[in-house]
């Protein structure tokens, strides 16, 4: 990892880009994707789903290659860590968790239990600490840790967990940048603002990858989004996937786009622009 990075310990970049991958731990296929852009291309960091149904694959090759490895916090999609009797308010009949826009709802009406939300964080943690590894940053699935009664929760419970790095998802750009409303929803929610967190500063990168979520496997796009950036250091969240999942894995969409997204990830022609704009490649433990 340390060779690709190119920085020595004691080096600070000028300005440090992370490309982060979400959702290690999903799929084969996503698991072969992230990997792979980290091994071969320009992906520097990942965070992993505790509930993943590939997860001890993801948990595997995170030990044996030491990745940058961070937690993604999944409440909306699969099944719950805990025994879902044990968190009634976050999951449906069936034990799932529930979609995102009941997910939603019940947060801004307050129907989420914050014990049965402490229950599942803790459970999530576990996950990390019986393989050994420590995140080095958490984000959320479907950025769904920002939501009411969620952020204060999670907040409390870092206080008393060393996870320093946490993702607040408001990206620079105005009308004309892709996906303008998602933007300046998350960007209005007060878990997006460091100060939120109560912790040192710092512990809210400067956030991009929204605006690219249709167009990540287009290196005009990158080029747009590169010439964007002005902080630092810097996040790009990226979805990358290899190859094709069998039906029973149960990929929910995007499986052509997050092919093509791996392939511009590994393609030398990005890793050139990132370094032609000024950027070192860069990662949360490397911060």
């Amino acid at each position: 990892m340390s060779r690709k990075l190119g920085a020595k310990a004691h080096e600070i970049p000028v300005r440090q880009l992370i490309i982060h991958a979400d959702d290690f731990g999903y799929s084969p296929s996503v698991n072969r994707g992230i990997f792979s852009a980290i091994e071969t291309g320009v992906v520097t960091s990942t965070s992993l789903l505790a509930n993943g149904s590939y997860k001890s694959e993801a948990l595997a090759l995170a030990r044996s290659h030491d990745l940058d490895l961070g937690w993604h916090l999944n409440l909306v999609e699969g099944r719950p860590v805990s025994p879902p009797q044990a968190v009634p308010s976050l999951v449906g009949p069936d034990g799932n968790f529930h979609p995102p826009g009941t997910f939603l709802r019940r947060a801004f009406l307050g129907r989420l239990e914050a014990r049965e939300l402490r229950t599942e964080i803790e459970a999530q943690w576990r996950v990390f600490q019986e393989a050994g590894l420590n995140p080095s940053h958490l984000d959320g699935h479907m950025h769904m840790h920002l939501m009411p009664g969620v952020r204060e929760v999670l907040r409390d419970w870092l206080q008393e967990h060393p996870i320093r790095y946490i993702r607040c998802p408001r990206e620079r750009g105005g009308l004309t940048v892709g996906r303008w409303t998602v933007r300046s929803f998350l960007g209005s929610l007060k878990a997006c603002q460091p100060e939120f967190w109560g912790q040192k500063p710092g512990t809210c990168v400067a956030f991009y990858g929204l605006s690219l979520s249709t167009s990540a496997s287009r290196l005009e796009a990158w080029r747009g989004l590169l010439e964007r950036i002005r902080e630092d250091r810097a996040e790009v969240m990226v979805h990358p996937a290899q190859g094709e999942d069998s039906p029973q894995d149960g990929f929910l969409g995007f499986q052509i786009d997050r092919q093509k997204e791996w392939e511009l990830l590994t393609n030398s022609a990005l890793k050139d622009l990132i370094r032609d704009r000024g950027f070192q490649l860069s990662s949360f433990r490397q911060l």
